[in-house]
């Protein structure tokens, strides 16, 4: 065996042993403790990752569609972990194969995470064959006739805002039927996620609150901006409690793990809007103490 092989054999043996303990960290943690831990501490990094391993394998358990709600709360944690341990290749490599699962057809997001592994790791070969794939592959799904429609501007002209959406927006705004999928194709064929509407001056990400849980972690994670403002000053995090307060809706555990998502992809809890009203005074609004206290923790004021 030379230098070379058993440098090489020395690092995995160390990656192995250090997700090792990560997996028996993970066994004695439920989903339901981690959570809490992580609302206590939004900074420790191995609770990111050991809650994204449990939410990895319930998905791995869960046939299409059913699985991606679960898949996409996996690369949110795997994504708030790289927020703080960015160098992570064998967590890149992880997040690549929960964005192949959660885009559904091939995109960029996960080849994005293949070469940043590849950068910290060249000797990984396998890395750089996927990325010979996703370079032939992806030039023909792009053209293909399904991306043409996910990049049109302005498509659906039927819809009770009486304001055209894109085909983005429409495939958004088809929560409840067949095509909930269609969104995710359409952000790994390069579709906008920042849009803004030239009627309404909201973009949009902005009725969050109302998303499938996957359809809000892929705009995230095909970035989409959680602090973009409206002409009223706005931001999605809250235009989203205006919009849950208008509904009558309550806070469910759903609705508090959407605040969480956008709070760890960096929305500002203390954003206010022109007439000088904060995140927290519409937190208050919902009259829940669990959501209130959730942005206290993440410093609203």
């Amino acid at each position: 065996m030379n230098k070379k092989m058993i440098i090489s054999a020395a690092v995995l043996l160390c990656s192995l042993l250090a997700f090792a303990d990560f997996a028996v960290f993970a066994q004695t943690e439920t989903i339901e403790s981690l959570t809490r831990e992580i609302e206590a501490n939004p900074k420790e990094v191995k609770n990111y990752l050991a809650r994204g391993e449990l939410f990895s394998d319930a998905a791995n358990e869960k046939e299409f569609p059913a699985n991606l709600p679960l898949v996409a709360r996996s690369v949110a944690d795997y994504s708030a972990y790289l927020r703080l341990k960015p160098n992570d290749a064998q967590v890149l490599r992880m997040r690549a194969l929960a964005r192949g699962v959660l885009f559904i057809e091939i995109n960029p997001f996960a080849a994005q995470d293949t070469r940043r592994a590849l950068r910290l790791n060249p000797n990984d070969s396998e890395a750089r064959d996927e990325l010979r794939a996703y370079a032939a592959e992806y030039q023909k799904f792009y053209r293909s006739a399904q991306c043409r429609k996910a990049r049109i501007i302005k498509g659906f002209r039927d819809h009770p805002s009486d304001e055209p959406l894109t085909a983005l927006g429409e495939a958004l705004d088809a929560q409840l039927t067949a095509d909930a999928t269609t969104a995710l194709k359409y952000l790994a064929c390069g579709a906008n996620p920042n849009y803004v509407y030239p009627q309404s001056g909201q973009p949009e990400i902005f009725d969050f609150i109302f998303f499938r849980v996957e359809h809000l972690v892929a705009m995230l994670e095909a970035g989409a901006n959680p602090n973009q403002t409206d002409r009223r000053g706005r931001t999605p995090l809250i235009k989203s409690l205006d919009a849950l307060v208008n509904s009558g809706n309550s806070v469910d555990e759903e609705t508090l793990e959407k605040f969480r998502i956008v709070l760890d992809y960096g929305a500002n809890p203390n954003a206010r809007d022109r007439a000088g009203q904060s995140v927290l005074s519409f937190a208050r609004k919902t009259k829940s103490d669990r959501l209130v206290n959730l942005f206290i923790r993440r410093g609203a004021k």
